[in-house]
Order: structure tokens, then sequence, then C-alpha cells
């Protein structure tokens, strides 16, 4: 008896035993549960620290701003290399400073495609290729077609101003393109473009394309004065024919003449065209020409040019101006100059106002004296490609052969542009163009290329 009170005391026991500890075990579960649900107040420090490590990292416009930086440093580094002869100054180059050149097998910038790796590292491919187009005229500084790169080195051309990189920031900031402003040392700001392309970041247009401005403006006497201030806007070209003692016009010879001069326009007005001006030129018909007679025998040489000028201040109309007006309103025109034709051969000129000469008022109204004759071997044959000469006078243009110009400014038309109607005159007239520089004097275009820039000291 007393054996199985024992034995069931034991098992009371196990029991109690065993609820004891199944009441421990939930006890230290509800206190591991609690102490997991305090944990987010108990983490807060570390995701504080998680968040305030993400906003230091850089972000888009800081990393930007880092890889332009190294890409502007290479831009300086690639504008010095190309533009101002860097890679010519460094392998001794010939003295013929307007030819192409190669530098040594072991310059790294001997094969084009070598060159042309390192450029699109930095640049968008338009980028790059405008290194290869400068200058607009003449040989290229820079020439990578072939699979030798060759170089030239013409002038010094003007660096913009020395560019404040660290100041930089950010105009435009977008996806795949941004817009950096950076201000240069005299305080004026310039824009820089980039493109961001599966390589990375490039930028589209060197600081030295993107900042070189509209060219240049030096002043000449000959420009923006007189009737013929410039091949803008209706220009009206007035045919007068002059009948001395030793010779007379017919219809045949005069009809000749005013085609000769239409020719003259034409060719003219194909230039403008080609540098984007907007001038139209007029040629007074043969029936709407004036005639003028005269019992004297007037010269036929630039020498006398004071006596063609005394012939009309003997008229009722007392000057050339007057007796123009006479006939055109040429207040309706923009320009007008004055083409004095004499039916016998002489040497052909034109009489531009120009500031620089004492006596330039008297020639406000602008004109040009032409001599015809039918011998085409005659020296001073007045041919299409003299009308256009003499015409281009009276709109500015000066003579660039000779003793008119300084032999280094003879030497780079030679190369920039050897064929300018200013520089020689023969009688096809096809053979001829009109030049960046003579198109600037008559007011063709705005600006002077800096590649002519040293014509204007001279």
């Amino acid at each position: 008896m007393k054996k199985r009170y024992m034995s069931a005391f034991a098992a009371a026991l196990a029991i109690c035993l065993l609820l004891c500890a199944c009441g421990k075990s939930e006890a230290v579960s509800e206190d591991v549960s609690e102490s997991v649900s305090e944990l987010p107040a108990e983490s807060e420090e570390p995701s504080s620290q998680i968040e305030s490590s993400s906003v230091q990292e850089p972000d888009e416009r800081e990393l930007f701003l880092a890889e332009a930086r190294s890409l502007l440093e290479r831009d300086s580094y690639y504008t010095e290399l190309l533009i101002t002869g860097g890679v010519l100054a460094r392998d001794n180059a010939p003295e013929d400073k307007y030819a192409s050149h190669t530098v040594s097998p072991q310059n790294r910038y001997y094969l084009s495609q070598s060159l042309k790796d390192e450029l699109a590292a930095v640049y968008t491919p338009e980028g790059a290729e405008e290194f290869g187009s400068y200058p607009d005229y003449g040989v290229k500084f820079v020439d990578l077609t072939g699979e030798i790169a060759k170089y030239s080195h013409h002038f010094d051309p003007a660096p913009p101003l020395t560019p404040l990189y660290e100041s930089a920031y950010l105009k435009e900031f977008g996806e795949n393109s941004a817009v950096l402003a950076i201000p240069d040392i005299s305080g004026e700001e310039h824009e820089v473009s980039f493109t961001l392309t599966d390589e990375g970041w490039r930028i589209d247009r060197a600081y030295f394309f993107a900042t070189r401005g509209n060219g240049y403006h030096p002043l000449f006497t000959t420009m923006n004065v007189g009737s013929a201030s410039a091949l803008r806007g209706r220009c009206l070209l007035i045919n007068v024919f002059i009948s001395d003692s030793e010779s007379e016009w017919d219809d045949g010879a005069v009809e000749e003449t005013v085609n000769k001069v239409r020719a003259a326009a034409d060719f003219i007005g194909r230039f403008v065209s080609g540098y984007g001006g907007g001038a139209e030129l007029i040629v007074s018909s043969a029936a709407a020409s004036p005639r003028l007679s005269t019992a004297e025998k007037l010269p036929d040489s630039p020498e006398g040019f004071v006596r063609i000028d005394l012939l009309f201040g003997t008229t009722v109309f007392g000057s050339l101006q007057n007796y123009i007006m006479e006939y055109y309103d040429t207040g309706v025109y923009d320009n007008y100059c004055v083409l004095l034709h004499l039916n016998k051969a002489g040497r052909s000129y034109a009489l531009e106002c120009d500031t620089g000469d004492f006596d330039w008022e008297t020639y406000v109204c602008e004109r040009a004296v032409f001599y015809r004759s039918e011998d085409k071997k005659y020296e001073y044959y007045c041919s299409e490609a003299t009308y256009a000469h003499e015409l281009l006078h009276l709109f500015g243009a000066t003579d660039l052969y000779g003793e008119n110009v300084a032999q280094e400014v003879s030497d780079l038309l030679a190369h920039y542009y050897p064929n300018d109607i200013m520089s020689a005159v023969g009688n096809d007239i096809e053979l001829y163009g009109i030049s960046p520089f003579t198109a600037y004097l008559t007011g063709i275009t705005d600006a002077l290329h800096e590649q002519f820039a040293s014509l204007s000291d001279n």
C-alpha cells in the first residue's frame, strides 16, 4: 500500500515538475516576445546611421560635376594640342605654316585613329569632328581623313578668356543632358553642354568653339559709308553712258555693256547668297539709263578723274548726285552707285567713298568709270570680271594685289583664297570668287573670321 502510494506520489511529483517546466517556458517566450516588440525603438540609432551615410554619398549632380571638370581639363589639353599648334611644337614642324605636315611615327598622334579614339573619350562625335573642320576656310589645322594624321598651323587664334572651372555651376541637368555655366576671369559666363552616352558624359562642343563668338569686327575706312555703303537690301546700279569728242554710243554697244554689268551683278549675287546675305542687285536697263554728251575729250585713265567730276559740275545739275536724282528716286533703295561708261579704250577705275581721304565727302555719291574695248587682248580690256571688281570697290572692297597688301597678307590669301576677284582680274569671271575678307568689307557678312584678322592690320 505504502509502495503504491509512493509510486503515485512520484508520478504526481513528476507531473508537477513537468507543468512547472512548461510554465517557465511560456514565461520566457513572453519575455522574448516583449523584447522583440521593442526592437524598433532600440534600432532607431543604427537606422539613422544608414540614412545619414546615404546622404553623405555624392548625388548624380555632384558625380556629374566631378566628371565634367575632368572632361574640361582634357578639353583644354586637346585645344592647346590641336588649335594652338601644340602637336607641331613638340615635333619641330617645317617653317611653312600654311602647309600640312605629318609628325614623327613615334608621336602618339601619328595615326589618325589614335587621336580619334582619344577625342571620342571626351567629346560627342559632332564635337570631335569640329576640330577637323577648323578653320572654316583653307587648309585645316588637323586632317584625320587618312590613316596618317596631318597638322598645320596658319595663325594664332585668339584664345577665349581663361575659364574658372572651379566656379562652374549647373544651369541645366536632365536625364541625358546637362549645361554648365562657366565664368571667365572677366566675369562673363559661357555655357558648355554635355550629353550622357553609353560610355559616360561627353562634351558637345569644345570650350574654344562654344565661346569664340562670331568673329572680329575691325573697321576699315571704306566700310559702311557712301551711297553704296554695303551689299545689303536693294542695291541699284545706275548706268550712265557718256559720249565725248572722240567716242559715242550706239544702241548695240549700250545693250552689250548693260549685259556685262548684269553678268557682274549675277556673279556678286551668287556669292551674296552663298554667304547667307540678302542683297538684291538691280541694274538699270539700256532704255532707262541716262546718256550724256560733251564736246570735250575726256581722259582715258584714273589720273583724269577730276575732269570727269567737273563734267557734271558744269551741267545745270551742278553735280553727279543731282544729275542722278533727276532720273531716279534713290530714296527707295538701300544702296546705289553710278557706273559711268565711255566707249573707248582706257583703264577702268572706281571712285569710292573712303573716309581715309581728305576729300571723301566729294564721293558720297559713289561712282566708277568704265572704258569699253572690243580687243580682248588689250591690257585693260573691260571684261565682266572688271565690272565686278570695280563694283565691289564701291561697296567697300580693297585691292588685294601688288603694293596694296603686305607680302604676308599676299601669302595668306594665296593659301586661303587664291582666286579672290580683288586679287587679280582676267577675262573669265568664272575663275574668280569673293573671299571671306572681301565679303566682310562689302557688308555681305557681319564679321571677319579670325583667320583673316591679320589682314585688318595692313
